[in-house]
C-alpha cells in the first residue's frame, strides 16, 4: 500500500500549489488547457510576485503563460494525482481533474498548518469565477485587468473587435460590475447604459 503522507511531503511547492487549484470546489473539473493558466495566474496576483517567478508566468499568445506548468501537469500525471479520461485523438488532455490518489494526497496537503494563509479560499473563489467562462470572456477579463500582459498576443485585436459583447455577456451572468464592464466595452457611459436597457440587463 502507497504511503500518502509520503507522497504529499515528496511533492514541490509549485506541484502542491497545482493539486490546490485542481482539488477545490470539490475537485470540480478544470474544463480547458488556457482556463488552468489563467487560473494559476489569477492566483498569483492574489499570493503575490513570488508566485509569479515561481511558475515563470510570462505575457505569451494567450496571455500570461506559465512556461513550467505543462512540466509539472506531466509530472502529475506520471505520479497518478490527475486523471486522465477526457483526451482528444492527439491524446491530449482537454480537461483537468484530481484522480481518487490525487484527491487523498490533496486533503493531506489542504490539512497542513504550513498552507499559505487563505489560498485555498482565494483559488477557490477564482475557480468559481472562472469555471463557467468561455475562454474568450476569460481572456478579455483578463486582457482589461492585466493589459500588461496582452502585449504579445495573437488574438487580442480579434476579442477587442468584439468587447462590448463580451462586456454584456459578463455583466449579464453577474461576474464583473458595471465599472468593469464599461472598461471592457470601450465606449462611453451613456452608450453603453442605452445598449444595456435596450437589452433589459440590470446593473447593481
Amino acid at each position: 500500500m502507497e504511503d500518502y503522507v509520503k507522497i504529499a511531503d515528496s511533492l514541490v511547492e509549485e506541484e502542491q500549489i497545482v493539486l490546490y487549484i485542481l482539488g477545490t470546489l470539490n475537485n470540480q473539473k478544470i474544463k480547458s488547457r488556457l482556463k488552468l493558466q489563467k487560473l494559476l495566474f489569477l492566483t498569483s496576483k492574489v499570493v503575490g510576485d513570488r508566485m509569479i517567478e515561481l511558475f515563470d508566468i510570462i505575457p505569451y499568445n494567450y496571455g500570461p503563460f506559465s512556461c513550467v506548468l505543462p512540466e509539472i501537469i506531466d509530472n502529475l500525471i506520471s505520479l497518478n494525482l490527475i486523471d486522465m479520461t477526457n483526451l482528444n485523438k492527439k491524446n491530449e488532455l482537454l480537461s483537468y481533474k484530481l484522480s481518487k490518489k490525487g484527491h487523498c494526497i490533496y486533503n493531506i496537503l489542504s490539512s497542513k498548518e504550513t498552507l499559505e494563509d487563505n489560498l485555498i479560499s482565494n483559488i477557490n473563489s477564482l475557480k468559481e469565477f472562472l469555471n463557467d467562462l468561455s475562454d474568450n470572456e476569460i481572456m478579455v477579463y483578463v486582457y482589461n485587468k492585466y493589459p500588461e500582459y496582452a502585449e504579445k498576443s495573437i488574438n487580442y485585436n480579434e476579442l477587442y473587435n468584439k468587447r462590448i459583447n463580451y462586456a454584456i455577456k459578463l455583466l449579464k451572468k453577474e461576474k464583473i460590475n458595471f465599472e468593469t464592464a464599461l472598461s471592457i466595452a470601450n465606449i462611453e457611459n451613456e452608450e453603453f447604459t442605452i445598449l444595456l436597457n435596450e437589452k433589459k440587463i440590470k446593473t447593481k
